[in-house]
């Protein structure tokens, strides 16, 4: 073999072991699942409905300040709204 051949085997088995290397850390340092016990989901539950609530309001009012005085066009958004296509 000759001295390139050497080397680039040398680098091919090193970079391969390197890569292995960093998967192997990467899969340690990933974390596992998570227990969520039912007091947590209820308390998701309530707090994701009152942030939908609020995004709602949010919503309906720039709606409304979009549509000024326009009742055709404010009826179109609210369209979008109730989640249906125009």
């Amino acid at each position: 073999m000759t001295g390139l051949a050497v080397g680039l085997t040398i680098g091919v088995v090193l970079g391969a072991t390197i890569a292995d290397l960093a998967a192997r850390l990467r899969r340690r340092r990933e974390p596992g699942p998570v227990d969520v016990l039912d007091e947590d989901r209820d308390l998701i539950e309530v707090n994701f409905a009152a942030h939908i609530n609020h995004l709602r309001d949010e919503v309906s009012g720039f709606a409304d300040r979009l549509a000024g005085d326009d009742p055709v066009l404010r009826e179109r958004l609210r369209m979008f709204e109730r989640g249906e296509q125009a």
